[in-house]
C-alpha cells in the first residue's frame, strides 16, 4: 500500500505541493492556499441550514447590516466575514479571488452560496431565492 502523500513547502511559490508516489513516480500536485481561507469568519446558527451560507461585508455598510439581518430574521445558518477589519492585502486578495471564481463585479454584501454561486449586492428577493426562502 502506497504511503499517505506528503505534504512540502515549495520555496520558489510559497505555497505547498504534496507528493504523490506511484510506481516508483513522484507526482506534484500544487495546492493553492487562497486568501478566503486565511480569514476569520463570525458563524451564525439557524434553523435553515439546507446551503452553505457565506457573506462577505464591511462593517460600516448598511446594505450589508440589512443583509446580515435580514438573514438571521430568516433563520438561516450561516457564517460572514467583514472585510474592512483585516488586513488590506488579504482584503485585495479576497476580492480578487471573489471576482475571478465568481465572474462577478465586487460590490458589497455578497452572497455566496454552497461555494458555486455569488451574488453582490442586497436585493431581498433576489437572496430570498439564491436561498430557496
Amino acid at each position: 500500500m502506497p504511503a499517505p502523500p506528503r505534504s512540502v513547502k515549495s520555496a520558489a511559490t510559497g505555497g505547498r505541493r504534496t507528493a504523490l508516489e506511484r510506481s516508483g513516480e513522484k507526482h506534484y500536485i500544487r495546492v493553492v492556499e487562497r486568501a478566503i481561507d486565511k480569514v476569520t469568519y463570525t458563524n451564525v446558527e439557524g434553523s435553515r441550514a439546507d446551503h452553505e451560507v457565506v457573506v462577505y461585508s464591511l462593517s460600516t455598510c448598511a446594505f450589508c447590516r440589512r443583509a446580515i439581518e435580514y438573514l438571521k430574521n430568516a433563520d438561516v445558518q450561516f457564517r460572514f466575514s467583514h472585510l474592512d477589519q483585516i488586513d488590506l492585502e488579504t482584503k485585495r486578495s479576497v476580492k480578487r479571488e471573489l471576482a475571478e471564481r465568481f465572474d462577478n463585479i465586487v460590490v458589497f454584501p455578497i452572497l455566496v452560496v454552497d461555494d458555486q454561486r455569488a451574488y453582490s449586492g442586497f436585493t431581498e428577493s433576489v437572496w430570498a431565492r439564491a436561498l430557496d426562502l
